[in-house]
């Protein structure tokens, strides 16, 4: 089920994906999440990944 997302937004984010996953790993690391910074969607999970 796609909740209702439009199909351009699902394609951008699968070419994005593959984009950053091509990247070098020394790229895809300046993306690394920092310890205090949280992003998920309910608490119980923060810090968790």
């Amino acid at each position: 089920m796609n909740h209702r997302v439009d199909t351009n937004i699902i394609s951008n984010v699968h070419r994005y994906m593959v984009t950053f996953f091509d990247l070098p790993l020394f790229e895809k690391q300046k993306a690394q999440r920092k310890i205090s910074v949280y992003c998920c969607y309910a608490s119980s999970v923060t810090g968790r990944y």
